[in-house]
């Protein structure tokens, strides 16, 4: 689905692979503004590119059902913020890639459940603080 004129992603993942094992999703190159809470059902999807979208919105837990996902690309959007509940259920991502996007502020929870990841990118954005306390 990349490279088209998509505003939302329309359950993309229930109606086109439900009860199928689909291990790559690309929706890049799109127009997406926000990513809603049950985009993604629970399934057992690795990668999941949504680079040059116009992300400006991540629902809560909107990743959490996707346990198995080690590679994520919102590269290349407009976010601003991660909450704390960020990273939530995605136990084996290893890569993260948030580069080019508005973030300015990082919670200091957004990325706890992260205990594999081995590259995170956040090049080109407005950090101002990163919470430590």
């Amino acid at each position: 689905l990349s490279h088209n004129d998509l505003n939302e992603i329309p359950l993309v993942h229930e109606r086109f692979i439900k009860n199928q094992i689909v291990s790559f999703i690309d929706i890049s190159y799109n127009r997406i503004k926000e990513i809603k809470l049950n985009t993604f059902p629970k399934s057992h999807t690795r990668e999941i590119l949504l680079r040059n979208n116009l992300i400006i919105h991540l629902d809560k837990g909107v990743f959490k059902n996707l346990s198995r996902l080690n590679h994520l690309d919102l590269s290349v959007n407009c976010l601003e913020y991660l909450d704390n509940n960020f990273a939530d259920g995605m136990f084996n991502l290893k890569f993260l890639n948030l580069s080019f996007n508005k973030i300015g502020y990082i919670h200091k929870h957004s990325f706890k459940s992260l205990m594999n990841l081995i590259e995170l990118d956040l090049s080109m954005n407005n950090l101002s603080q990163i919470d430590s306390s």
